[in-house]
């Protein structure tokens, strides 16, 4: 995972977000391609994100698309 400042600007989705909302961009390969990118189906969906290593686990919404990030990748 690598760090996602959303308050740049709309994302792929057209959401506003701000730096402390719960939110994230996947690969374009998971997210893919729809006609108008504001309704693609994975916009708004929320994931769980579990860190082994702390043993945390947090929700975060789909609001914008990676494009340099591998298949599984979040940013």
């Amino acid at each position: 995972m690598t760090h996602y400042s959303p308050s740049v600007g709309r994302g792929s989705c057209g959401y506003l977000s701000g730096d402390n909302d719960n939110v994230v961009a996947i690969s374009h390969e998971m997210m893919g391609r729809a006609a108008n990118p504001n309704k693609n189906p994975k916009c708004g969906t929320k994931i769980g994100i579990w860190n082994p290593r702390t043993r945390e686990h947090h929700t975060a919404t789909v609001v914008d698309t990676c494009g340099a990030c591998k298949k599984f990748d979040i940013d």
